[in-house]
């Protein structure tokens, strides 16, 4: 297992699924402060990063 599906075993990361308004895309944790947002095409081989930015807490 190689790629996104391997960090998604990592827990850190906190790579979710995304519902309401972003529903179909993801959401990946990159550091403490920071997610990307993405979506999968063609059955999880393409990744496209849609957006990276500031997490709110």
């Amino acid at each position: 297992m190689f790629g996104i599906a391997k960090i998604r075993m990592i827990s850190g990361y906190h790579d979710k699924l995304l519902h309401g308004e972003r529903q179909g895309q993801r959401s990946i944790r990159l550091s403490k402060a920071y997610r990307a947002f993405y979506i999968e095409h063609d059955d999880h081989i393409i990744i496209e990063v849609i957006e990276v930015n500031k997490h709110e807490y």
